[in-house]
């Protein structure tokens, strides 16, 4: 029986400097979906060569050494590494590091997180201030409130007071000018009875002698008694 299989494709060959230029791309960051996609690699020829050869991203060598550390250095704010840390990300991105890009990012998020959570909570302690504050002023208006009633209450009572003094004082005044009026009475009665007991007594031989004699001048007769 004939076999109509097509036959096997011939495996591609890479030539070394592709390999050694997919393997520093790789441990670079990128994924091989990308590196197989930059440089025309198959994906399966690409595992089997990174397994062959040992690929591992952890065996990149690391960068210069840090500095050593000065406690005296003075400190950037957060708004300075923040956006120091923007601009390495930035600047790994535009060079292809992947890995690296990605760090600084999540390390610029871990900052921008931070500040977030300072942010609420510094809002979170200031609406407190002003809770307190706002019970306060209110304990000092009530304050103020129960003062100023005490004081119009004391205000009251001393004119009520005033004014029964005064009438009390009224009333005593009233008592004595109506005793006044009473004595005045008694005494304008007592003369005009003792004047009409004056009038109607009779007169002794020397009044009517001096009546007489008054009644012989002209013009006097209506002067008479009767």
């Amino acid at each position: 029986m004939t076999d109509l299989s097509p036959p096997p494709s011939p495996r591609r060959r890479y030539d070394a400097d592709l390999w050694d230029q997919a393997r520093s791309l790789y441990q670079q960051g990128h994924t091989a979906e990308t590196v197989c996609a930059r440089l025309g690699l198959g994906q399966t020829a690409f595992w089997r060569r990174a397994r062959k050869g040992c690929w591992r991203r952890v065996d990149v060598p690391a960068g210069p050494a840090p500095d050593p550390y000065d406690p005296q250095a003075p400190v950037p704010d957060r708004a300075a590494l923040m956006a120091d840390a923007w601009k390495r990300a930035a600047h790994a991105q535009a060079q292809g590091r992947v890995a690296e890009a990605l760090r600084w990012m999540r390390h610029h998020a871990a900052m921008a997180d931070a500040a977030r959570a300072e942010d609420r909570e510094i809002d979170r302690q200031s609406a407190e201030r002003m809770r307190a504050m706002t019970r306060s002023a209110r304990g000092v208006e009530a304050e103020a409130l129960a003062a100023l009633q005490q004081v119009r209450n004391e205000r009251r009572a001393r004119v009520l007071s005033r004014a029964d003094v005064a009438a009390d004082e009224l009333a005593a005044l009233t008592q004595v000018m109506q005793r006044v009026e009473a004595r005045a009475g008694y005494e304008a009665a007592k003369g005009r009875e003792g004047q009409s007991k004056s009038d109607s007594s009779p007169l002794n031989r020397a009044e009517r002698r001096r009546a007489e004699r008054a009644a012989r001048r002209p013009g006097a007769a209506a002067t008479l008694p009767p």
